[in-house]
């Protein structure tokens, strides 16, 4: 699976199961993802790639321009609920 910066994934297992995230990095085995709320972008979460799933929708702004009140608006934009 080729995930890449700034794609919207949702978690489906762990402690974040359920929730929608940005793609802030990726190295060989695994993704690390934000939301700018539960996991902010100086500290985010490191998931195997099995464990997400990846939506259609890729964030318009490069992954160094992001901020965690624009992931936080972003995200609840994408998905109300």
């Amino acid at each position: 699976m080729n995930i890449a910066k700034g794609e919207l994934v949702r978690v489906v297992a762990g402690k974040y199961k359920g929730l929608l995230m940005t793609v802030v990095m990726t190295d060989g085995t695994s993704v690390y993802v934000s939301d700018g709320r539960h996991r902010k972008l100086e500290k985010p979460k490191k998931l195997n790639p099995k464990h997400v799933v990846r939506l259609e929708t890729v964030l318009e702004k490069e992954v160094s321009e992001y901020t965690n009140r624009f992931l936080w608006k972003e995200l609840a934009t994408k998905c109300p609920s």
